[in-house]
């Protein structure tokens, strides 16, 4: 995957954490773990589960699909074997229904555990997202740079790992590619990108870009302490919290700028004051 991504995001990206009794949300700021989840456990339950078309089962695409998967996954078959074992399973899939619903959930199951995704947004004083992801505004907010990132995913590509960032496409229409197509060129992949960052215009108050993991769904991955560029504590923060996360940033994070989030007076707004 290319770097574009990285390249063409905003300086910094954000990502709203509450406060977890394993401690595990801090451990972003002590040991540099972002943690890539599965969209399997994400609240938008359309989250990468999207279907193929099947359109073409019952022509000349299908067919020759299923010459090419049944060559690729079974070489060892001569042309006689192999053109018997295609039209066996062609004449399932067209005759029962069921089959291709086993594709459809299948290939929803892929997706869960192909990609890991640290969902990242570009505002700091969002209020839904703060209520929503921080724990009422109790929890709080960790920026990192994203040129930092981009270092991290250049390292990774040494060992044949792919982190990629792609911002989110809000769209009120599914992807749809056909399966046959994709299936038999599958050199482009192009359509991945749909699957992973296409989410309903309903989620579009998060300006969300996603930080894609490939093939490490549920995967914790270490990235250098100086990717942190800023820690926003929220409104709400107990003392107990507050008093955490300021030992935390001077102890492991002393070059990142530290803010506490305030109410405004006048607007339904929030007012990010240095801690010095």
């Amino acid at each position: 995957m290319s770097s574009s991504g990285f390249e063409t995001a905003p300086a910094i990206l954000y990502k709203y954490r509450r406060f977890d009794p394993q401690g595990k949300h801090v451990r972003l700021l002590r040991h540099g773990e972002v943690w890539f989840p599965s969209a399997r456990d994400f609240n938008d339950p359309f989250d990468t589960a999207f279907r193929y078309n099947f359109d073409g089962l019952h022509d000349e695409l299908g067919e020759r699909w299923i010459r090419i998967a049944v060559k690729r996954q079974e070489p060892h078959l001569n042309h006689e074997q192999s053109e018997l074992r295609a039209k066996t399973r062609l004449a399932e899939l067209r005759n029962d229904p069921e089959e291709i619903q086993k594709m459809h959930q299948f290939s929803i199951e892929t997706n869960y555990r192909a990609w890991g995704i640290c969902s990242l947004c570009t505002v700091r004083d969002n209020l839904l997202l703060w209520a929503h992801y921080s724990q009422d505004h109790k929890g709080f907010c960790v920026g990192l740079s994203t040129n930092a990132l981009d270092s991290v995913s250049r390292a990774l590509v040494r060992d044949k790992l792919t982190l990629d960032l792609q911002k989110v496409n809000y769209s009120p229409v599914l992807p749809n590619p056909n399966f046959f197509e994709k299936m038999i060129n599958l050199e482009d992949t192009s359509y991945i990108r749909d699957f992973i960052g296409t989410k309903s215009p309903d989620w579009s108050y998060e300006q969300e870009y996603r930080l894609v993991f490939y093939e490490r769904a549920n995967f914790s991955l270490r990235i250098p302490l100086e990717a942190v560029a800023e820690v926003i504590l929220g409104c709400r923060i107990t003392t107990g919290d507050k008093e955490l996360l300021i030992r935390t940033c001077r102890t492991h994070l002393p070059h990142a700028r530290l803010f506490q989030a305030r109410k405004e007076e006048t607007r339904f707004a929030l007012v990010l004051e240095p801690i010095n």
